[in-house]
Parts: C-alpha cells; sequence; structure tokens
C-alpha cells in the first residue's frame, strides 16, 4: 500500500458525521506473496475463524496458513460446488483512504457474482453486479483518549494509596478507569462511570500494547476491594452496580454505570509530538497539512494570550455570550510570549508570589496560523516567519511557569459551581488550538482560559449563545509524558482551566495539596488523563475542591493539535450504516459463464 501525493476530501463520514479534510487516498498493489496480508492477519482473532464451515477455514491458525487464506481470498474467485447448486465470486479491495495520522478505512467489494441450479437437464444461471451501496469497509483507528472527564490508569496515588471518590466531588461527565474506582460518601456524576477491573499487577507489567490486561472486575469502598462477583462479565458489572448502590450514597444520576469495560493504554512515548514540532510526521515525512511549532529551547516557561495589536490583551467579557471581546476595528491575535526565568516562593499560597524575566522575542498567530516576531527590547516590527504555525509548543526542560495574561487575579474561595470565567482573561483566542507537550513537568501558576468560553457538559445541548457551543474552535491542551502536570501556588482561588490535561506516567495534582486554606473549587472545562488520580485538596477543607465538567466538542472530533491518542489499534466496521455486500444488482446469466 502506498500513500498517493493528492488529498481526497471526504464532506461527512457517515458513520460518525465527521469530516477528515486531509484524508488521503492509497495507491492499491495487489499482493502476490502471503505475507503481503500480514494485516488481516493480525486484526482478525482465531475465534472469528470459526464462524466459518471448516472448509473455508485456514487450514490452521499458524500466521503462515492465514496470510495465504487472506492471500486466496483477495486474489482468486472462490467456487463451491454441491449437487443441484454452484456458486463463484471475488472479493476485492476496492480503495484504502487515511482519514487521519491515526485512522485507516479499507473498503471491499464483490465481483463476478454466479449462481447455477440445475434440476434434471434444465439449469439457470443468475449474475450479480455489486451497486454503489454495496461496498464493506472497516476502520483501523487509535482511539481518543478524550472521551471522559476524567480518565486514570490506575485509580491510586502516585505512592499507592487507594483514592475515593467522596461528599462533594462533581464530575460532569464520563469518568474512566482501567482499574478499580473506591467510593465513600456521596459523589455525584452526571455521565457513565465505567472502570475495566485491570489489576495493579498488569497495568504495571504490560509492554505490549496489542495485548490485553488481566480484568479481574471489582471495586472499592473505602479501602477495601471486593472481586467477589460471578457470571459474565456483564452480570458481574451489574452485581458491583448494585453493591455501590446498596452500601454508599453515589449519585449516579439515571446513568448505567460499566464496571467490566474495555482496557485503555495510555502512550509510552512523545515521539510524535517531537517530531511534529519540527513539521515531520511519524515516517519523517512533512506533515501534510504543513506547518511547524515552536521549541522552547533553554527557556523556562511560556506566557500565553488572546489580544490585538502589538500584545494588548483582551479584557472585555460578554456574559450573555459568554465570549471575550475584540475592538471594534482591531484583529484578534494570539500572542506567545517565553518566559526565559523566574523567581517564586513555592511554599506559601500567593497570586503576586513570582516575578518573571520575560524573553525578548514576542510572537503572534493570525487565524490563518501565520506567525511573526518581534524584539520587544530592541523595539523592531513584526517579521513573518517562513513556515505557518502548527499549534504545537515543546519544550525539552518542561514548562516550569505557564501563565494567561493576568498573573494576580484576586477573588475569595467560593463553593463548587462558583463559575469565573467571566474574569479569567483568556490565554487562547477564538481561533486557536493549542497543545504544549513536554517529557517533564508542566507547571500551572495562573488561569488557562479560552477566549470563547466552552460549554459545561451539562449545558451543551442547551445553552443559547453565539457561536453556539459546538462550534466554538480555540481549545487547550497540556501533555507531560513522563512527570506531573501540577497547579502551583500562584494559581489564583477558584482557577479556571479551560484545557485537555494529560500526564501520561504519573498524575495531575495540586502542589503541596495538604497545606493551605480553603482556595474553592478548580474551574475545569476539558478532561483530565492520568496514569494515578492526583490529590488537589483535603476534606478540612484545604488547596482546591473538584468541579470538573466536560467538554463535548472532544465527543465531535475536536482536539488539541497532536494530542496523544492511545497506542492500542481498534477496528470499526460499516454496521453503522446503510453499506451491504447484498446491496447488489442480478440479471440473468448464461450457461457459458461457468
Amino acid at each position: 500500500m502506498a500513500v498517493s501525493g493528492g488529498y481526497k476530501h471526504i464532506d461527512k463520514d457517515p458513520a460518525k458525521n465527521k469530516s477528515y479534510p486531509y484524508a488521503k487516498s492509497c495507491n492499491l498493489k495487489t499482493g502476490t506473496t502471503n505475507s503481503d496480508y500480514i494485516l488481516f492477519s493480525k486484526i482478525f482473532t482465531d475465534a472469528a475463524y470459526e464462524a466459518l464451515p471448516n472448509l473455508e477455514r485456514p487450514t490452521s491458525f499458524t500466521e503462515t496458513a492465514k496470510n495465504e487464506f487472506w492471500r486466496k481470498l483477495f486474489t482468486q474467485t472462490v467456487q463451491t460446488d454441491a449437487a443441484s447448486v454452484k456458486t463463484k465470486s471475488e472479493i476485492y479491495i476496492s480503495r484504502i483512504l487515511k482519514l487521519e495520522v491515526d485512522h485507516y478505512r479499507i473498503f471491499f467489494k464483490s465481483s463476478n457474482m454466479m449462481s447455477r441450479g440445475t434440476i434434471g437437464s434444465s439449469s439457470r444461471v443468475i449474475a450479480a453486479s455489486p451497486t454503489d451501496a454495496s461496498e464493506w469497509w472497516f476502520d483501523i483507528v487509535q482511539p481518543s483518549l478524550l472521551d471522559n472527564v476524567l480518565f486514570t490508569d490506575i485509580h491510586q496515588s502516585v505512592a499507592g494509596s487507594v483514592v475515593q471518590f467522596l461528599t462533594g466531588i462533581n464530575y460532569d461527565g464520563p469518568v474512566h478507569t482501567n482499574g478499580y474506582f473506591s467510593f465513600g460518601g456521596a459523589p455525584t456524576f452526571k455521565g457513565i462511570v465505567s472502570s475495566a477491573g485491570c489489576t495493579t499487577a498488569s497495568l504495571n507489567s504490560i509492554t505490549d500494547t496489542s495485548t490485553d490486561c488481566i480484568h479481574d472486575y471489582g471495586v472499592y469502598l473505602g479501602t477495601t476491594l471486593n472481586k467477589n462477583f460471578n457470571g459474565t462479565s456483564a452480570q458481574q458489572s451489574a452485581g458491583i452496580t448494585n453493591y455501590v448502590k446498596n452500601n454508599t450514597s453515589v449519585n449516579f444520576n439515571g446513568y448505567n454505570p460499566n464496571f467490566a469495560d474495555s482496557w485503555l493504554p495510555l502512550p509510552t512515548n512523545s515521539t510524535n509530538q517531537i517530531k511534529a514540532v519540527d513539521g515531520l510526521d511519524e515516517n519523517n515525512a512533512a506533515l501534510p497539512e504543513g506547518g511547524k511549532g515552536l521549541r522552547l529551547g533553554a527557556n523556562d516557561g511560556v506566557q500565553l494570550f488572546a489580544g490585538y495589536g502589538n500584545g494588548t490583551a483582551l479584557t472585555q467579557y460578554d456574559p450573555v455570550n459568554r465570549k471575550w471581546i475584540v475592538p471594534e476595528g482591531e484583529t484578534e491575535y494570539q500572542f506567545i510570549r517565553p518566559i526565559a526565568s523566574k523567581t517564586c516562593n513555592e511554599t506559601a499560597i500567593n497570586v503576586n508570589g513570582c516575578s518573571y524575566n520575560y524573553s525578548k522575542y514576542l510572537y503572534r498567530i493570525d487565524e490563518n496560523k501565520n506567525i511573526s516576531v518581534k524584539d520587544v527590547v530592541a523595539g523592531s516590527g513584526w517579521s513573518l516567519l517562513p513556515d505557518k504555525f502548527n499549534g504545537l509548543l515543546y519544550a525539552e526542560n518542561g514548562f516550569q511557569s505557564v501563565i494567561g495574561p493576568q498573573t494576580n487575579r484576586s477573588t475569595a474561595a467560593g463553593a463548587a459551581g462558583t463559575d469565573n470565567s467571566s474574569l479569567a482573561q483568556p490565554a487562547v483566542a477564538s481561533f486557536m488550538g493549542l497543545t504544549l507537550a513536554s517529557d517533564k513537568d508542566i507547571k500551572i501558576r495562573s488561569d488557562l482560559a479560552l477566549a470563547e468560553t466552552p460549554c459545561r457538559n451539562s449545558v451543551y445541548e442547551t445553552q443559547n449563545i453565539n457561536p453556539p457551543c459546538k462550534d466554538r474552535k480555540n481549545v487547550l491542551g497540556l501533555y507531560s509524558q513522563s512527570e506531573y502536570i501540577r497547579i502551583m501556588k500562584q494559581a489564583p482561588n477558584n482557577v479556571v482551566i479551560h484545557a485537555a490535561l494529560m500526564a501520561s506516567e504519573k498524575e495531575f495534582h495540586v502542589y503541596n495539596h495538604n497545606t493551605g486554606g480553603n482556595r474553592g473549587p478548580i474551574n475545569l472545562v476539558g478532561g483530565v488523563i492520568e496514569k494515578y488520580y492526583g490529590a488537589v485538596g483535603t476534606a478540612n477543607p484545604s488547596n482546591y475542591s473538584r468541579d470538573f465538567s466536560y467538554d463535548k466538542r472532544f465527543q465531535e472530533g475536536l482536539a488539541p493539535p497532536y494530542f496523544p491518542v492511545s497506542p492500542k489499534w481498534e477496528l470499526l466496521d460499516a454496521r453503522s450504516t446503510l453499506q451491504k455486500f447484498d446491496n447488489i444488482a442480478t440479471r440473468q446469466g448464461k450457461a457459458a459463464d461457468f
């Protein structure tokens, strides 16, 4: 299979109602050796072949025999002979599309279909041809990790302590763990709660993401794990659900939990992001959409802000349409300013606890992704860079400070539901998609808000604003492969974070979460994906509480640029459409056709 140079735009995918503006069609080359068909041998389990009659199966379930089976299926006419009926048909791969970086669709059609029935000296031949609706396909895709407001691999602290869902916790959206949840008190969930029941030992030992974890379904009540549930996976899930409902005050809000869900592994490296920041794909070819990102280099961190002109931040909020306003006659830009160094008091909670020494360079991006730079110390004008900006920032040494335009917002700590979006000046412009990626720590020291406030999950379908919830395009992602994402002591009370946060090998947490007074809720609209379940405060209370709401735009295909996906490939097929192999046109054939 070779990828062609041209693009094939799919206006709407009937299976997902989604567009693929950078889809590529692939050149097909008929395989002549068994090994050319190893893809099909790899993705279909041995159990799948058992649905076939014995004579139609591979001669054995070895890789060699399965490769031969697929080669013959796609390159030879299949003929069956019975006493009074004979048939023959062919199946071939009609086309292959690369819809996205990690998403391929393979199409099949049948041809030369014939059937001859014989009674005595009489016979009749029926021939059939495929139609536009007789093309079948299946997808090979790496699934998104942005389907939940909370995703944990192991639902414990890094130190191994069981962390409970307690009274006051509010998750407005689906939550998932590959391990076991712990319930206590009366937490509230406004989405499906799911767990895969993978043993901690198996999650810590898996090195091949094409395999599966060891499932042993169960749940913690407090710090006691109960795995004494019998029957099928569905029956065990129902038993766990009843056990939780009968022994806690958990509010599932009518959603039916799934405590026997699938395992979904986290990324194992940041190689794709490291390449994408330099404008390369996974094969070291130029990205199909073009553009490059920015490397932070020796700088300590970065300031992000939506603004206009030569670097004036937006200051006026429209509470009716929930967005920040660009002054009339001005053009909105995304500004990025590296932080060369900082001096911070890391022991006391204080929004003024850091002083920043900014780089002399200020970057400005317009809605067409043109990026310019100016030397603010020398007072030079804007210089247009040769490559468009692809939305990715990479920091080899971590982001020791990530801040928005306002670093000293001060408000009293509020209760859950306290929305400070109108006070948090925007870090990300209304047209911008940004991802900050590193193998090291990422430290949040202020609000990180979007210029067009994303809608909370519970009002996504009903909120009447302009632009509508689903049409807001600004998005932010923070990704640390090997270390932590931390909220530091300079962040304000009721901190606002509109982002997807991923700590693939560690956790998202509040720095020194068990010291200091009540700081109100973390107002997060987006999602948190983490290896372990990080703490944000205590029940005293000290520090923050959680008020997390899912950004439902993620379910509709929006994602921060080059945000990681799961390394485990999944299969989808055409069952959700009207495409069928038996959508064929028949005609009277001739005996000579056989």
